[in-house]
């Protein structure tokens, strides 16, 4: 059988080549196309990384507000807070002295003699009352004298005076009779007896008050004691407080309130500078030109979180040197831990802040809900009124407050030594941590379903 050959004109020859070198010149736009979109988005978020950097806070007001805030904050507490009252005047009537023929300035009299001690083992008091107002001006309650307790306590309604106090013209008789007898009618014991008149519409200055005098009367009546050559602690309360298992006895509110204080300073700081900053981004056009570009907007996050992550680190430092090394702040454990959780409290405070940013759609919706949350979380992490005094429920709603356990766990490294494997301690980490990855994982997942 003869062979067939195919016969294919130079027109069919030309048209095949043609499609051939179309098909490979469109493959090789395609690569450079696809090469340059990803040197585009590289580039891209290069330039964003470069942004963020310079709208970072460089101005005089962003640099106070990032690095100098910490510590204003910081030693407006240390300054103000937690340290006992002073110039603390009291309204007296003294009526013992008053009875005496030298009047209130016999308790200046340097010669005077309180107590006379006989041969047979007993006392004579005189103006026991001008010592009980030594030991009360020690403790610097400082005493203004009235004739009567109706000025007294006119003076305490008009606020020249937080206290008013009364002596009978027979005190020291009458305390006398009571320490010695025991079986006295009852003017003698009222004779006996200190009156006080307080103002505890000021609860903190009329409970100091409270413990001041109690302290001067337990130093002045064994002060009475040992002159007359008697058991000191005759006529304490039987209640003895022995040294504080942790702490010590003349413990400060500043040493209670500081690790909250510090706890809540480096949480809500980040909070509020990121929960505008994703707004303006959303606001200046950047997340359309990074998408455009093929820059996600997770990697725009993770821009932020890191440099927001470096600020923090600086704030932390910042406030370890105050508290620690500025004003003394006693720490019995790690530096180092202390250091740790107040860092990842940051981080906490800069995740919520950044889910703030996402959810919500302008500036002044994300600065109310910041400030709102601020005061109730405030009001139930526990530094300003102890848990136990809330109901069951609202205990269980601030113990998953991102700083009550926490705060809790900073004081007990800090007065009790504990370390980071005590359940007192760790606990307040896992706390931390758990509000990192959430808040940070609802981030991730808004930007992830978000439209614009």
């Amino acid at each position: 059988m003869p062979c067939i050959d195919a016969i294919i004109s130079d027109a069919e020859l030309y048209g095949i080549l043609a499609q051939d070198v179309d098909n490979f010149l469109e493959d090789l736009v395609n690569e450079n196309t696809e090469d340059e979109e990803a040197v585009c988005a590289e580039d891209q978020l290069e330039q964003d990384v470069e942004n963020t950097t310079e709208e970072a806070p460089t101005t005089d007001c962003g640099l106070i507000f990032s690095v100098l805030f910490p510590i204003i904050q910081a030693v407006a507490f240390f300054l103000a807070v937690g340290s006992d009252p002073r110039d603390l005047h009291v309204a007296v009537v003294n009526d013992e002295a008053a009875s005496s023929p030298y009047g209130l300035d016999i308790c200046k009299n340097e010669s005077l003699v309180t107590v006379i001690r006989h041969d047979d083992d007993t006392c004579d008091q005189y103006m026991l009352s001008c010592w009980f107002l030594e030991e009360m001006e020690k403790r610097k309650l400082y005493q203004v004298a009235y004739n009567t307790s109706e000025e007294a306590k006119r003076a305490v309604s008009r606020r020249s005076a937080y206290a008013a106090l009364h002596f009978s013209a027979n005190f020291s008789d009458a305390l006398g009779a009571r320490i010695g007898d025991g079986a006295i009618d009852d003017r003698t014991l009222d004779d006996s007896a200190i009156s006080v008149w307080l103002d505890t519409a000021d609860y903190q200055i009329s409970n100091f008050i409270k413990l001041q005098l109690h302290k001067a009367y337990e130093k002045f009546t064994k002060r009475a004691m040992i002159a007359c050559g008697r058991n000191e602690d005759l006529v304490q309360i039987p209640v003895r407080f022995m040294e504080p298992v942790f702490g010590s006895m003349d413990s400060q509110m500043v040493g209670f309130m500081a690790p909250g204080i510090m706890i809540t300073i480096i949480f809500f700081l980040p909070a509020i500078v990121t929960s505008t900053l994703l707004i303006s981004d959303r606001l200046e056009g950047v997340w359309e030109r990074s998408a455009v570009a093929g820059v996600r907007a997770r990697e725009m996050l993770h821009v932020h979180c890191a440099l927001q992550a470096a600020v923090i680190l600086l704030q932390t430092l910042e406030m370890m040197a105050l508290a620690y090394a500025g004003y003394s702040l006693p720490s019995r454990g790690s530096l180092l831990t202390c250091g740790a959780l107040l860092f990842l409290q940051g981080l906490s405070g800069m995740c919520y802040g950044f889910l703030l940013s996402v959810l919500c759609s302008s500036y002044t919706v994300s600065f109310f809900v910041a400030t709102g949350s601020f005061y109730p979380m405030i009001l139930l992490c526990g530094i300003l009124w102890p848990l136990e005094g809330m109901s069951a429920g609202l205990r269980a709603v601030a113990l998953a407050l991102p700083f009550t356990v926490p705060s809790r766990s900073l004081r007990d490294v800090m007065e009790k030594g504990s370390s980071i494997l005590d359940p007192g301690v760790y606990h307040g980490f896992l706390i931390t941590v758990a509000w990192i990855v959430i808040t940070i994982s609802l981030c991730f997942l808004r930007l992830k379903y978000k439209k614009t």
